[in-house]
């Protein structure tokens, strides 16, 4: 079991931050996994307008 939430911590960005301040045992783990996909949606989101925003100003269309 430790060897999946050692796994789960380095792709977890909310687990880095509240295993400075909590041991992460202590916290439910579907609200860490809640968190976890959201925080990766929001990456992803900001991601993909980065990309778009530089796609419009240099004039490339995606033919798609």
């Amino acid at each position: 079991m430790t060897r999946i939430i050692s796994f789960f911590s380095m792709f977890s960005v909310p687990a880095w931050f509240v295993d400075l301040f909590v041991d992460v045992h202590d916290v439910s783990v579907m609200l860490m996994y809640v968190l976890t996909i959201l925080t990766w949606a929001l990456l992803g989101f900001i991601a993909d307008t980065l990309i778009a925003r530089g796609r419009g100003k240099s004039g490339r269309r995606s033919k798609v």
